[in-house]
């Protein structure tokens, strides 16, 4: 009786609610809102100078307010993910890590991409240059929290993995990442892929414990059904078919 007790406290070892998760998804969300808050107000102030000018002040200032929120959104996940781990009551110690800040040539390489629209000769479209360059920021700031939590899923002892928290507004692609639930590594490249304005979140998950998906999931779970029964296996085949199964609703 002894064994069976402690067997099922072990298997019901507390796990983070959803509501949990929407409220670290939340602080992710408050700490890249905060980010591309000053990057509008520098944007402003640049007062539509010439491309070249603009350009080059986004090249100056932009990286520095990217590694100035980036430490912070990593330690919303490196909180979230020792909060996790300690409601899990993993065996062992373990303090989460925050992940390494994006490499220069990364943020480099999206300033390019994001003033580009800048210098097109026909119709300079500064709105377009701006919405790269906050969607770019979103995205790379973000990464800051989702990093962390992948890093440290790499690196702790307990082996635990990773699902993908996606919002009920989700598009298709991050909707079907996160029908496979717990199932992510670290260096996973499909569970470890997000885009420009993506709010997914990293959640650990260890060994003994359920992760609890959001309830629309399962609306997401019947739509990959359906896209595999209707066009196959092809994962750009089905993600075309839900694209418009969930759009429809």
């Amino acid at each position: 009786m002894r064994i069976r007790v402690w067997l099922l406290r072990w298997l019901l070892r507390a796990m983070p609610s959803l509501a949990e998760v929407v409220a670290f998804q939340s602080s992710v969300g408050d700490v890249t809102t905060l980010a591309m808050a000053d990057l509008l107000d520098f944007w402003n102030s640049l007062h539509g100078g010439d491309p070249g000018t603009v350009a080059g002040d986004v090249r100056g200032v932009l990286p520095d307010l990217i590694d100035a929120y980036t430490p912070l959104a990593a330690e919303v996940g490196a909180s979230f993910y020792d909060d996790t781990r300690a409601a899990a009551d993993v065996a062992g110690s373990f303090s989460a890590q925050h992940a390494a800040l994006p490499e220069s040539g990364l943020v480099q390489e999206m300033i390019s991409w994001g003033v580009a629209p800048l210098f097109r000769p026909d119709a300079p479209d500064p709105g377009l240059a701006l919405s790269r360059l906050t969607g770019g920021t979103q995205k790379i700031v973000a990464s800051g929290a989702r990093d962390t939590v992948e890093f440290n899923v790499g690196q702790d002892p307990a082996q635990p993995r990773f699902a993908r928290h996606a919002s009920a507004n989700a598009c298709a692609f991050c909707a079907l990442l996160a029908t496979r639930g717990a199932v992510y590594h670290w260096e996973d490249t499909a569970g470890a892929k997000y885009h420009d304005h993506c709010h997914c979140v990293a959640v650990p998950v260890f060994p003994g414990t359920a992760y609890e998906p959001a309830p629309y999931v399962k609306d997401w779970e019947s739509a990959y059904t359906a896209a595999r029964a209707d066009v196959g296996g092809k994962t750009k085949d089905i993600l075309a078919h839900m694209r418009q199964t969930l759009s429809a609703k």
